[in-house]
């Protein structure tokens, strides 16, 4: 059975990015501690051996865990951009997954994202949650004739109200493709 991952806590390289910079610049042992769901982690870096040593206790065992750090040079030219190795399958990642017992990649999980599982409709209607009116009560739409950040989300929450009333009218309420009435409301 798949796992849903959309609520299972999660770590970025950008949580760990200041901990990278402050250990390449120092011999000391570095360490940064974070709580996720009630469960506290320690991480070291390990400059030396390039890699992060997760430390945590879940129902009353204490795991650890070390996850290898891989640099590479980025497309950009200048820098290096870093990544997670999965310890389980040794896949570059910029997330890791935890769920208390493991630290993973996603590709360790048999998952899905729960959006994948609902039809072409569902996927639909679940635009409409995310659709709110971004009202305040001081903001301006224009300022000296030009379009505000402000004025830019109203507009967009404008041009999606619209898109979802012509697809409303396309998949909810489609037109008779039938034979025309017999009978016309003018003529009762």
């Amino acid at each position: 059975m798949a796992a849903i991952i959309d609520y299972i806590p999660r770590v970025t390289l950008s949580n760990f990015k200041e901990l990278i910079r402050q250990q390449s610049e120092t011999k000391e042992t570095l360490f940064i501690r974070f709580t996720l769901k009630d469960i506290h982690y320690t991480v070291v870096m390990s400059a030396e051996k390039q890699e992060l040593i997760f430390f945590w206790e879940h129902q009353g065992k204490r795991n650890q865990k070390e996850i290898k750090l891989q640099a590479e040079p980025s497309n950009l030219g200048n820098g290096t951009v870093w990544y997670f190795l999965c310890p389980y399958t040794g896949h570059k990642c910029r997330k890791l997954f935890l769920d208390g017992k493991t630290i993973a990649s996603r590709y360790a999980f048999s998952h899905i994202y729960s959006i994948q599982k609902e039809s072409k409709s569902g996927r639909f209607f679940y635009g409409f949650g995310r659709l709110e009116y971004p009202a305040r009560k001081y903001g301006k739409q224009f300022y000296r004739g030009k379009t505000t950040p402000y004025g830019h989300k109203v507009w967009m929450y404008h041009k999606k109200l619209g898109k979802y009333n012509r697809q409303l009218d396309e998949y909810i309420l489609p037109r008779s493709r039938g034979r025309k009435p017999l009978v016309s409301n003018d003529e009762i």
